[in-house]
């Protein structure tokens, strides 16, 4: 029995050590989405170069979390983005879309948390949008419902606040749709769009903001309330 009760302490303590630092996960951040072992330096998502790195989270199981550095929220940023489509649809099918914080579309946004959207139809789910493929052969899309112009959007929620410059888009809507990318206002609790742009369907449409932040925001008002706001 002895013999018995050491190993299956043994082997609980095998589990725990292979689970990593456990002041690291929280939520969705699990040791298995962010050790992933094919990865070189696990999941990029998960790390934000301070407190939560690889080394510290995946292979320093006792080290303490340093003490969280406040760090003032940029003019123009925000936790939450969207492209909202400003025509009358039957829907709107996206089969990609990619936020980045350089106006070369190069720094894709990550620590992303979440999709969100205005609602969807059948199984076509805001998750399709984000899978990093598309191409005419894209069967895996999201499908807006039925909305009038501003009622369909979809976007996502980030861990960190983050400026969106840059914006590439796969819509099926051809020839065009006009589109604005708004963001978040957490004091006002309300979008604020911060531009528009005409955007091609059937291939990629690469949507860059302007310098003059908001300079076509005037034909339409962006304000609604929180509660329009829906998870996967």
């Amino acid at each position: 029995r002895i013999l018995a009760a050491l190993w299956s302490s043994l082997l609980l303590l095998r589990r725990v050590g292979g689970q990593g630092n456990q002041r690291c996960w929280a939520g969705r951040f699990t040791y298995d989405l962010c050790c992933n072992e094919s990865l070189p330096s696990g999941n990029p998502d998960c790390w934000d170069a301070h407190r939560f790195t690889y080394q510290r989270c995946c292979h320093s199981p006792d080290e303490e979390l340093p003490a969280p550095t406040p760090r003032p929220v940029p003019a123009g940023a925000s936790k939450r983005w969207r492209l909202v489509c400003e025509t009358d649809l039957g829907a709107w099918m996206v089969h990609e879309l990619a936020f980045y914080e350089d106006e070369n579309c190069s720094q894709r946004a990550r620590y992303h948390l979440r999709a969100i959207e205005s609602g969807h139809q059948g199984n076509f789910k805001p998750a399709h949008a984000f899978d990093h493929w598309a191409d005419t052969t894209d069967r895996l899309f999201w499908y807006s419902q039925e909305a009038a112009p501003g009622e369909a959007w979809l976007g996502i929620e980030l861990f960190r606040h983050v400026e969106v410059k840059c914006v590439r888009v796969w819509h099926n809507n051809i020839p065009e749709v006009p589109v604005a990318l708004q963001r978040w206002q957490e004091v006002e609790s309300s979008w604020k769009t911060v531009q528009r742009w005409p955007a091609f369907g059937g291939a990629w449409a690469t949507l860059v903001v302007s310098a003059a932040e908001g300079s076509q925001q005037d034909s339409f008002n962006a304000e609604v309330s929180a509660s329009e706001i829906v998870e996967l």
